[in-house]
């Protein structure tokens, strides 16, 4: 039974970061044109059109991803944490009615 809690508690936080690295803001002003990748810090920007024409550049931050990835990693830690103190609530209080 322990298996499906930690299989349960893997799976949230492999969703929960993959979500917030791969998200991405399209931004298509008439100047500009760009999308960023991640939530809540932009780790990668794709410029495909500036004031000057149609470019094809990508500017990576690696210690972005890093922080956003240790960001998500804790908000996912402290989701589980929080759910299974609400599911072992719930348990305990069942028992004792």
């Amino acid at each position: 039974m322990y298996w499906i809690r930690f299989a349960f508690r893997y799976l949230l936080n492999l969703g929960i970061c993959l979500s917030g690295v791969l998200v991405s803001f399209h931004y298509d002003w008439p100047d500009f044109v760009h999308t960023d990748y991640g939530f809540p810090l932009a780790w990668a920007t794709h410029t495909t059109i500036t004031i000057a024409g149609p470019v094809d550049r990508w500017t990576v931050r690696l210690g972005l991803l890093a922080l956003d990835i240790a960001f998500l990693v804790l908000v996912s830690s402290l989701l589980s944490i929080g759910l299974w103190k609400i599911r072992g609530l719930g348990r305990a209080r069942s028992v004792t009615n």
